[in-house]
């Protein structure tokens, strides 16, 4: 009697409730984790990170400043390498190891032999 019974009525006014919970930032998280682009450029700078460490530490310096603090816009190379007195012979010696060992570390062994 209090709550009269209506044939055409819509019990699901304003949508209902789903099951599912919503979990937005884990599953972020997870789509980042499994990023293929991200994964590779983290074992890039792993890899490149691994093979400067193995260097001497003056040519890691160079290397740091030519490659990475863009001081290669305004200085060559060789420009850079007298600064730390190194000869061109040794200076693209081992800079022809640096790229080397990159590779390696990241499986791409075939590319080395063109190096």
């Amino acid at each position: 009697m209090k709550n009269p019974f209506v044939v055409d009525r819509d019990e699901n006014i304003g949508g209902g409730k789903s099951n599912k919970i919503t979990k937005a930032i884990e599953n972020y998280v997870i789509t980042v984790d499994e990023d293929k682009a991200l994964q590779s450029l983290k074992q890039q700078k792993e890899s490149i990170n691994e093979a400067l460490t193995v260097l001497n530490p003056d040519i890691s310096m160079l290397f740091k400043r030519y490659y990475f603090n863009n001081e290669a816009r305004y200085k060559t190379l060789q420009g850079l390498a007298t600064e730390y007195h190194l000869s061109k012979s040794l200076l693209y010696k081992e800079r022809d190891m640096f790229f080397k060992d990159i590779l390696k570390s990241m499986d791409l062994y075939y590319l080395c032999k063109k190096i």
